[in-house]
């Protein structure tokens, strides 16, 4: 239940102006709504309305199973050698140097993440040419192919050629295709719940608010959901 006097009280304690005040900045400054942080209203006023319950969380989960499975991953580093806008002589030139570069980073002992610092010219060198973890879909297919074909710790066997360069590539680790289990993914769940509520409840209290503000104010887009 929407409880104004409440509002008013809070508002002055919260905000450190009073409702008066509260309503005449929403009447005079187009802004003020659309940059206000709803949080303060939503958790006074709608308290009941925000709360999830654990049967709901339950039942979200098992309602969209898909949004809980994640698909096999690699995590690879890699030394790109860049041809775009080279001509054939430019693009041999730098076929020679990759080459050479897949020679040093086969050698027993080689640091992979040095030569990647030192000659890459992807902006992942700065990371020793760490890509962290990524799905099929997220790279190139020739990358990606490559990449998923080849075993945690190794090399790939090949120089692989993108419409980016060439690439050497060095695959660290992988992880199978799972489903998160509820455990894992409950607090996940409670707060896309808590958001969707939020939604619902932002747009009912700026209709309340903007009945008490005045004409001045319906007339303002509504704010976005508070984050």
């Amino acid at each position: 239940k929407w409880d104004l006097e409440e509002f008013r009280q809070q508002v002055q304690k919260q905000m450190n102006i009073s409702y008066e005040q509260f309503v005449q900045r929403m009447k005079g400054d187009p802004d003020f709504l659309a940059d206000l942080r709803l949080s303060y209203v939503l958790e006074l006023n709608y308290k009941d309305q925000l709360k999830v319950s654990d049967q709901e969380v339950s039942q979200y989960y098992q309602d969209n199973p898909d949004k809980y499975k994640t698909p096999e991953q690699v995590r690879a580093s890699h030394i790109l050698l860049k041809t775009e806008g080279m001509d054939d002589a430019g693009k041999e030139a730098t076929k020679t140097k990759i080459n050479k570069l897949m020679a040093d980073a086969q050698k027993p002992g080689a640091d992979f993440a040095a030569l990647a610092k030192a000659n890459s010219d992807c902006p992942s060198k700065a990371q020793g040419g760490d890509l962290n973890f990524f799905a099929k879909e997220r790279m190139v297919p020739p990358f990606s192919k490559a990449a998923f074909a080849t075993e945690a710790g190794q090399i790939h066997s090949e120089i692989v050629e993108t419409q980016f360069g060439y690439h050497i590539i060095k695959v660290t680790d992988k992880k199978e295709a799972r489903t998160i289990p509820f455990a894992e993914a409950k607090d996940g769940v409670r707060a896309t719940l808590v958001g969707q509520k939020k939604s619902e409840s932002t747009k009912d209290c700026y209709e309340k608010l903007s009945a008490q503000a005045g004409d001045n104010v319906k007339r303002l887009e509504k704010p976005a959901m508070p984050g």
